[in-house]
C-alpha cells in the first residue's frame, strides 16, 4: 500500500475490513452495509465514498454492472482452510 497515493485513514480501515473479511471466508465479499457496520461508517453512501477511491487507487476491483457484492483485491488468493474447520469440529 505504500506505492499508492495516501488514503484517508477511513478508507484504510475498509481496505483492512475487506481484506480481513475475504480471508475469514475463503474470499467471500463484505456488503455495504457489513462494511458500514465493521468500521463504523455511519451510511452506505460514505461506504461507496470510500469504495470508489480504493477503486481508484487500484487497491480493489469492482464490477461495473451486476453483482454489487463482488470486490476483488488484485494479485490477492483466497483459499478454504480444511486444517481450521476440522479443528473446530474436534
Amino acid at each position: 500500500m505504500s506505492s499508492s497515493p495516501r488514503l484517508h485513514p477511513t478508507a484504510a480501515a475498509v481496505y483492512r475490513f475487506i481484506i480481513r473479511f475475504k480471508r475469514q471466508t475463503g474470499g467471500d465479499s463484505p456488503t455495504r452495509r457489513e462494511i458500514m457496520a465493521g468500521v463504523g461508517i455511519p451510511s452506505t453512501s460514505l461506504v461507496q465514498h470510500h469504495l470508489m477511491s480504493l477503486e481508484a487507487a487500484g487497491l480493489i476491483t469492482r464490477p461495473s454492472r451486476g453483482d454489487a457484492r463482488r470486490i476483488g483485491v488484485p494479485g490477492a488468493e483466497w483459499r478454504f482452510n480444511e486444517a481450521a474447520v476440522s479443528e473446530s469440529e474436534r
